[in-house]
């Protein structure tokens, strides 16, 4: 497990970065919730996540200077990649599971 000062050193990193850095998971989650609220649009969702963000660091106490929000989240264009990338993994694995039912029930 990592300790708290190796933690905050990380997501300073990650605030401070030029450009959007993420996760399979969090690509995972980010191509999810956008798919689940196609009116928001690419750009609706690209302008919400660093709004999202700022209201993390604000409820847990962390200052930071909000233009820093935009950089470390996903602009409209990579946000599209990851809809398309996580509905191209969501169309293999129910294809998956209906060739073996079986081994999925079991997991």
């Amino acid at each position: 497990m990592k300790n708290n000062a190796q933690m905050w050193l990380e997501i300073a990193q990650y605030l401070r970065s030029s450009s959007y850095i993420g996760t399979d998971a969090g690509n995972c989650f980010i191509g999810s919730v956008t798919s689940l609220i196609p009116q928001a649009g690419y750009s609706g969702m690209a302008t919400i996540y660093p709004l999202v963000i700022a209201s993390f660091l604000c409820n847990i106490g962390i200052s930071f200077t909000p233009s820093i929000t935009k950089f470390s989240s996903p602009a409209q264009d990579r946000i599209a990649t990851l809809v398309t990338e996580n509905n191209i993994n969501s169309i293999i694995l129910a294809q998956e599971i209906i060739k073996n039912p079986v081994i999925y029930i079991l997991v």
